[in-house]
């Protein structure tokens, strides 16, 4: 072998280790990003757990106000979805489907009844449960 056929095969290599170091930065930086914004995400969820929960008692009044919280909660949800370590991510896209449901590539406007209400806000609060543990499993003893 020649000396410029090891510079070659070096050089192939230091790229191979470049893109699999950049592969993990970029998953630490997720996880980080995500642990960093939890406890903010748990607050805000939970305002709207207790919104929605209120506003549920007079359903045909406020329905639009509760749509409009799922809605919201459906933002602050994005942040575990892009977690890749997230054991619920399937879930969150239901829930993501069943609020903003998609028809092609258009977005459609949602009428939810009131059962599908009190199950979409059972799983917001699975959703809460789960950045709190998220949360308590990053503290450090």
């Amino acid at each position: 072998m020649v000396l410029g056929d090891i510079g070659s095969w070096a050089s192939i290599l230091g790229t191979v280790i470049s893109i699999f170091l950049l592969y993990h930065a970029n998953k630490i930086r997720k996880l980080f990003l995500l642990k960093a914004r939890v406890p903010k995400n748990i607050k805000e969820l939970e305002k709207i757990s207790k919104n929605i929960s209120i506003n549920m008692e007079g359903w045909d009044d406020d329905k639009y106000d509760i749509l409009l919280d799922f809605k919201k909660s459906v933002a602050i949800l994005d942040d575990l979805e892009f977690s890749s370590n997230s054991k619920y991510k399937n879930e969150i896209k239901d829930y993501k489907r069943k609020i903003i449901p998609k028809r092609w590539f258009f977005k459609k406007n949602t009428d939810i009844s009131q059962k599908e209400a009190w199950a979409l806000y059972t799983s917001l609060g699975l959703f809460i449960q789960e950045m709190t543990n998220i949360k308590n499993n990053s503290k450090w003893d």
